[in-house]
């Protein structure tokens, strides 16, 4: 199968699909086809905050077209910030998708883990944004599904949020203090062999 990536938002994530596809490739010892299209985060950002996922979903339902002319089977966004326009692109894009969201589901079930572990919470690194953060809407769906959350983002102040990003929160999560960690560290180093996650 040869693997469509949209990457470069960011470069960061980007690497890690890839060399998990090399390591993947490397084990099965399946030959890895792979093409990678360039997209630009700061338009991205831009859509993002603008409120305008259907743009997104355009500028990369091109680059999915172009990865099914270098002949591309199944397209992947490779940041889980670039899903928030996942519905959107859905239903115009020429490939198949594979959808971070529902990867990262599956493979929470698979594990068979009750306690989650959540690094980072808002759209970008280093930033209080939530709007439109993939991560709201996993939260949301592993705690319907009954697993114990614990999430560590130092940029965010519950405290600090106005506006359209407070309400998203007051909307979609208002027992998101009750979830939030700030000492990551020592929690880390209380973890023993049997412990997929501290309480607090």
């Amino acid at each position: 199968m040869h693997i469509g990536l949209i990457g470069g938002i960011g470069p960061a994530a980007t690497d890690f699909y890839y060399r998990g596809l090399i390591d993947r490739a490397r084990a099965t010892e399946v030959p890895l086809a792979c093409t990678i299209a360039h997209a630009d985060v700061r338009e991205m950002s831009k859509n993002l905050t603008g409120g305008n996922p259907k743009r997104q979903a355009e500028i990369f339902a091109d680059l999915i077209a172009r990865l099914k002319r270098a002949g591309a089977d199944v397209a992947a966004v490779t940041s889980m910030g670039g899903h928030f326009c996942i519905n959107e692109l859905l239903p115009i894009s020429l490939l198949p998708l594979v959808h971070g969201i529902h990867a990262v589901d599956a493979g929470i079930r698979k594990s068979g883990l009750r306690k989650i572990g959540v690094l980072g919470f808002s759209f970008k690194a280093g930033t209080d944004d939530l709007r439109e953060s993939p991560m709201v809407d996993v939260a949301q769906a592993l705690l319907g599904r009954g697993y114990k959350l614990r999430i560590y983002d130092p940029a965010l102040n519950l405290a600090a949020l106005v506006g359209a990003n407070k309400r998203v929160i007051d909307t979609k999560m208002p027992h998101l203090a009750s979830l939030l960690h700030t000492d990551l560290a020592s929690r880390l180093r209380r973890l023993g062999p049997s412990d997929d996650l501290p309480e607090h």
